[in-house]
This record gives structure tokens, C-alpha cells and sequence, in this order.
């Protein structure tokens, strides 16, 4: 890599004519003799640099008086402005702010930034805003004076009064939309309450309508009230077969005294039963045919005769309970 001392021409020292150089553009040695001998910019030149500026600049002393200004706003004069108090021209409300940040500069010699709301300018006809910086005049390491530089930020605080209330505006948003979350949730719970409670009174009402009562050792009983639908039937199966398990029951009474109508469906669900609990042994005895119910049972053909039917709940309870009793006889006697 090259330094910054290495000749741009390879070989060659920094002091040695280079064959290629233009003799028409001075040498940095020459540069900086002409940079040491030019003249200093008039003060002509420097006012007019100074008042070309979009800021406004003006020295204070230590009683906070104007003693210089860059130039003169509307309506303003060297007669108006010139010794007159700084702070004469500054709002009321930020009096306080400016009195403050004189003293401060003044007492520790440390530039100072603070911010005010001006009258209106022709380019912001309802108010301003400025930055005022304050720097120190040294003199003897005193400080004898202060220059002030306003500078006009009235786009800035417009975007940031503008991107202030877009947060807030987004802050509102987020909140809205987590009350509405909130309440949504308390609404999914009471939902999942009110779910679980209807669930809790099908399970009740499901239990009362397909009782399942022990009326012997070896004989259940299984009253139906109502209809009986596909899936009445698929639970009252379950249940069934899961006491004729637990109970070793060899008879189960299937009363249908309170079913108020029987079709071609219920009559099948009904032989489902009959046939399931077959498998586990126990063998199904039905009561309270009514007359529809038997021309329905006809109808279906010769799968009616794999029910044992009884018109009254009674004679079916009798009949299992002779053959148990018979059944256990025999059993004595051998």
C-alpha cells in the first residue's frame, strides 16, 4: 500500500522534477507560500457572507444586550435593536428558558442549545420555531460576550409533531386492538364455560334417559323413553355392554314402554343391541310392544325373530328371573 510520503512517479524523491508534470499547476510548496501571503477576506467581503446566511447572528453582552446583529428582520432598525435586551425580543412564554441559558453560557464558558416558538415569518405565517445556539467570546480565558445563532426549524418540529401523533395514533391502534383481543378471549372463555356446562347437562340427561338398573344378580334392566336415533343407540350400546360385563348379566330387558314411535331405523338399532350383547353372553329380552311397534318389528321380516318380546316389563323381568332360579337348581342339584 502506498503512504502518503511515497512520490506518486516510482523512484523518484518527493524533490525531484518529474518529466510529466504540467509546469502550469504550481507545486504544494508553492501553494502553501501563496495560501501564507494572500490577502485576509475584507470585512466588506465577511458582512456580506454573514447577511447572505438564512440565519439570524448577534452578539450579546454580559447585561445581555444586543451589540451586533447580522441583519434586520422586518419592522427592525439598528435604533430598535442595537443595545437593546436581548430577551425583549424573545416570547414571553420562553423568557425563563432564554434568562436561564444567558447566565449559564456566561458562567461556564460552554456552548448552549435551546429551542423557542417565535412570532410568524412570511414562509410560516401562523408561528416558528428556533434553535438558539449561544457560544462564548473569550477574552483572557473570560468570557465577555455571547454570539447567538437562531435557526429556523419550523419543517422539523412540524415532522415531529406529525410523527409524534402517528405513534400516538398507532399507540391507540395497538391498544384498541388489544381491549378487543382481551374481550375476545373473555368471550372464548365464557364460550368454553358455556360449552362445558351444556356438555356436563348432555352427560346428565343422557345418564337419566338410558338408565341401566340391576333388578337381579344376572339381570338388567334398560327402560327407553322417547325416540331412539342412531346416536342414542351407539351410547345405550356402550353402556349396556359395559354393565353386562361388570354385572356378568345373562338377561337384559329392553322396555320400550315410553318409546313413542318405532320405524324401520330404531327397529335396527334395537337388533344391533341385541346381537352386541349376544356376543358377550347375555341374551336381550324386549317389552312393551305396542301394536305399531309389533307392525313395525313384522314388517322388517325375519330379523324380528331374534327378539324375545313381552308386552309388559313384568313378564320379561319374570322370565328372566324363572330362568335364572331354574338355572340355579339345576346347579345345586348337580
Amino acid at each position: 500500500m502506498r503512504t502518503p510520503s511515497t512520490p506518486l512517479t516510482t523512484g523518484l524523491s518527493p524533490d525531484a522534477p518529474s518529466e510529466t508534470a504540467d509546469p502550469s499547476i504550481p507545486s504544494t510548496k508553492e501553494r502553501d507560500e501563496q495560501t501564507q501571503h494572500a490577502p485576509l477576506p475584507s470585512v466588506e467581503l465577511m458582512g456580506g457572507i454573514i447577511t447572505s446566511l438564512p440565519s439570524l447572528i448577534m452578539t450579546i453582552d454580559r447585561e445581555h444586550r444586543i451589540t451586533w446583529i447580522s441583519h434586520y428582520r422586518p419592522g427592525y432598525t439598528a435604533e430598535n435593536v442595537l443595545g437593546a435586551p436581548a430577551l425583549t425580543f424573545v416570547m414571553p412564554a420562553y423568557r425563563e428558558v432564554a434568562q436561564r441559558s444567558f447566565e449559564e453560557a456566561f458562567r461556564t464558558g460552554k456552548p448552549i442549545v435551546y429551542e423557542v416558538h417565535g412570532p410568524p415569518t412570511r414562509e410560516n405565517p401562523a408561528s416558528a420555531y428556533y434553535s438558539v445556539h449561544l457560544g462564548p467570546i473569550l477574552r483572557d480565558g473570560e468570557v465577555i460576550a455571547l454570539t447567538l445563532v437562531t435557526e429556523e426549524i419550523t419543517a422539523r418540529k412540524r415532522l415531529e409533531e406529525q410523527l409524534r401523533e402517528s405513534v400516538e395514533r398507532l399507540k391507540g391502534y395497538a391498544e384498541e386492538l388489544e381491549e378487543k383481543n382481551r374481550l375476545l378471549a373473555a368471550e372464548n372463555a365464557e364460550r368454553e364455560r358455556t360449552a362445558e356446562a351444556l356438555r356436563r347437562q348432555q352427560e346428565m340427561v343422557s345418564a337419566l334417559s338410558t338408565p341401566i338398573i340391576q333388578a337381579w344378580q344376572g339381570v338388567l334392566a334398560l327402560p327407553i323413553v322417547g325416540s331412539l336415533d342412531g346416536a342414542r343407540a351407539a351410547q345405550m350400546m356402550e353402556k349396556l355392554l359395559a354393565e353386562i360385563v361388570r354385572t356378568r348379566a345373562r338377561f337384559a330387558v329392553l322396555d320400550l314402554t315410553g318409546v313413542e314411535a318405532v320405524d324401520t331405523s330404531t327397529v335396527g338399532h334395537l337388533l344391533a343391541v341385541v346381537r352386541a350383547a349376544g356376543l358377550l353372553g347375555s341374551r336381550c329380552l324386549v317389552s312393551g310392544i305396542s301394536p305399531s311397534i309389533a307392525q313395525t318389528m313384522v314388517s322388517i321380516g325375519s330379523d324380528a325373530e331374534a327378539f324375545t318380546t313381552f308386552g309388559q316389563l313384568q313378564d320379561a323381568l319374570r322370565f328372566a328371573l324363572l330362568h335364572e332360579g331354574v338355572g340355579s337348581r339345576a346347579t345345586d342339584r348337580r
